[in-house]
């Protein structure tokens, strides 16, 4: 027969812890009573021994579990940012090209205005209003006609 103090001694917990495990249904109804002392019978006291034993390994066991789940985790943050990296130096990449893009667009959009317009005998560019019309009746009449009848026709 060992008492309450002596069997949380030996499960290296409090006196009340032991106690509380005394109210649990595996255990509730076991301990005796002297007085105002609960002493409990060996085969009670080695069952809370076993049971310290196990509460312990379970609440180690988590803990590893998440030390695993927090290095699985790590190394997933890890292979994310490698991936961002990798796509902000594309995107550079995508800028830059995009950028040398617009830059040739508009290069060849002067040069196409340069060969549009039109030259006059001594290779300087003539305005659209000094030349005469080509047929006489398309100028005075398309700059009258509405632009459904020009796009039309009427």
């Amino acid at each position: 027969m060992k008492t309450v103090k002596q069997t949380a001694d030996a499960c290296g917990v409090s006196s009340q812890t032991v106690r509380n495990w005394l109210s649990l249904p595996e255990f509730k109804g076991r301990e005796k009573h002297q007085g105002k002392r609960i002493v409990l019978p060996d085969d009670l006291a080695d069952a809370l021994l076993a049971y310290s034993e196990r509460v312990r390994t379970e609440r180690t066991a988590p803990t590893s579990s998440k030390d695993s789940q927090i290095e699985l985790l790590s190394k997933q943050l890890e292979e994310k940012d490698r991936q961002i990296a990798t796509l902000q130096e594309l995107l550079r990449n995508e800028q830059v090209l995009h950028k040398s893009t617009q830059d040739r667009a508009s290069r060849l959009e002067a040069q196409i205005k340069a060969l549009e317009a039109p030259k006059s005998s001594t290779g300087e560019n003539i305005k659209p209003e000094q030349n005469g019309p080509a047929d006489a009746s398309e100028s005075p009449q398309s700059e009258k006609r509405s632009f459904f009848r020009r796009l039309f026709g009427g």
